[in-house]
C-alpha cells in the first residue's frame, strides 16, 4: 500500500523488473540532463534549450527541483545524468565544476559543453566524450542542435562498447535497430 498513485506506479515498476529496465531505457534513450547556471538569465537560455530538445523528441531535465530527503544534491544530479542520454554542460555555472567531476567519476555519458572552460576541464573532459561549443550567448541553442549528431553518434559507439563487455546477443541487438 502506497499513498499516491506516482508512488504506485513506480513501485509497480520495481516489482516488475522487466517494465523497469523498459523504462531505464527510455530515459537513455530520450533523456538529456542540462546543467548551467541559473542567474544573470542563463536559467531562461536553460529553458530555450530544454524546449529545442523537447522539439526534437528528447526529455531534456534540469536540476532546478528541491533535493531528494534521501540525497545528496552531488546524488541527485549523478543519479539524473546516469538516467540520460547525454549532459549539456554550461560551463559558467558556478557549481558545474563540481557535477562533472562527479558525474564524469562515475559514469561515462557524451557531453556538449559551452561557456568559458576552466583550468581542470581538459583534465575532466579526458575521462569521457566531450563536445566543446563555443558560446557567443546568441546562438548557443542553434549550435546545440547543430552537433547533437556527433553526440548520437558518440552515444552509439558507448552503446556498443558497453554491449561488448556484456553479450553477443546484446551487440546483435543494437546493430539491428
Amino acid at each position: 500500500m502506497v499513498d499516491d498513485i506516482e508512488l504506485a506506479q513506480f513501485v509497480y515498476y520495481l516489482s516488475n523488473h522487466k517494465k523497469m529496465r523498459d523504462a531505464l531505457n527510455i530515459l537513455n534513450d530520450k533523456g538529456v540532463l542540462l546543467l548551467g547556471r541559473f542567474k544573470d538569465g542563463r536559467l531562461e537560455r536553460l529553458y530555450r534549450m530544454r524546449d529545442s530538445f523537447e522539439g526534437k523528441g528528447y526529455r531534456a531535465m534540469m536540476f532546478d527541483f528541491a533535493r531528494p530527503d534521501n540525497l545528496s544534491l552531488t546524488e541527485t544530479v549523478v543519479a539524473t545524468a546516469g538516467w540520460s542520454k547525454f549532459v549539456v554542460a554550461d560551463l559558467s555555472g558556478s557549481s558545474v565544476l563540481a557535477e562533472l567531476e562527479s558525474i564524469f567519476t562515475e559514469i561515462k555519458k557524451p557531453v556538449l559543453a559551452f561557456g568559458d572552460p576552466y583550468a581542470l576541464f581538459p583534465d575532466l573532459a579526458d575521462q569521457t566524450r566531450v563536445i566543446r561549443i563555443e558560446d557567443n550567448n546568441t546562438s548557443v541553442v542553434a549550435a546545440l542542435e547543430k552537433r547533437v549528431q556527433e553526440i548520437e553518434k558518440l552515444h552509439a559507439e558507448r552503446l556498443l562498447q558497453l554491449a561488448q563487455h556484456y553479450s553477443k546477443e546484446e551487440k546483435d541487438r543494437l546493430l539491428v535497430n
